[in-house]
């Protein structure tokens, strides 16, 4: 059986490769082999095996994500949603 490799689809979502092990279905995205952690206080980008959240749902913890300081305004974080007034 012969393999067609071509180039991802820019927003597609990541499929297994070879090596991979998939996370737990809802488990919190654990670090693999050739992960590059995030620089501290950065909006976490997407990496092999993470699952989006769903649509409007509250953003699930994922690797490299900086908790806010507790009492601290929170911060932007990949799949937050803007509150509708603009505000925090």
């Amino acid at each position: 059986m012969t393999q067609h490799h071509q180039a991802p689809t820019p927003g597609a979502v990541d499929k297994p490769e070879a090596g991979d092990t998939p996370d737990a279905p809802g488990a919190v995205d654990k670090p693999e082999a050739g992960d590059t952690p995030d620089a501290p206080g950065a909006v976490d980008k997407p990496e092999a095996g993470d699952t989006p959240d769903a649509p409007g749902a509250v953003d699930k913890p994922e690797a490299g994500d900086t908790p806010d300081a507790p009492g601290a305004v929170d911060k932007p974080e990949a799949g937050d949603i803007p509150d509708a007034s603009g505000q925090n």
